[in-house]
Parts: structure tokens; sequence; C-alpha cells
């Protein structure tokens, strides 16, 4: 199980409950992929406010070895966005 995504996933998450009202289930994966992806970075790699983009295209074909759907794919960047 993982640590948690950190205070700034957080706040957004937050924020996207709030203020965008999304829903229950919508957050949860928010926070699932953005759980995958903080793992993926792994320790000392600076966390979420640090990300390159060489970083996110590694994450990318990661995501398209695993096989996964184009929609999921698609959720999963936008989480990052």
């Amino acid at each position: 199980m993982t640590a948690g995504v950190g205070a700034l996933p957080e706040r957004f998450l937050r924020r996207l409950e709030q203020e965008r009202n999304y829903s229950p289930h919508t957050l949860r994966a928010y926070r699932k992929d953005l759980e995958e992806f903080t793992e993926f970075l792994g320790p000392g790699d600076g966390g979420l406010t640090a990300v390159t983009r060489v970083q996110l295209r590694s994450f990318l074909a990661h995501l398209h070895s695993r096989r996964l759907g184009k929609r999921t794919i698609m959720r999963k960047l936008a989480a990052l966005r």
C-alpha cells in the first residue's frame, strides 16, 4: 500500500470534489493514478512538483507496455495534468 500522494495532490483532489463536483468514483480513480505515478517515479525523484518531460514520456511508455486501454491512459494523463 502506498503512503499517499502528498499535500499538493490532496488539495487538487479536494478542489475537484468541492468546487467542480467530481464524482467519488472519478476522485478515487485520479487518486489511484497519482499514487501509481508517484510509485513509478520512486523515492528521491523530487515528487510531483519536479516532474520532467522525460519522466512523463517514460511513464506513458510504461502504461503502453502494460497494454492498457486508450481511455485508461488518457484518464491517467488527465490526472497528472
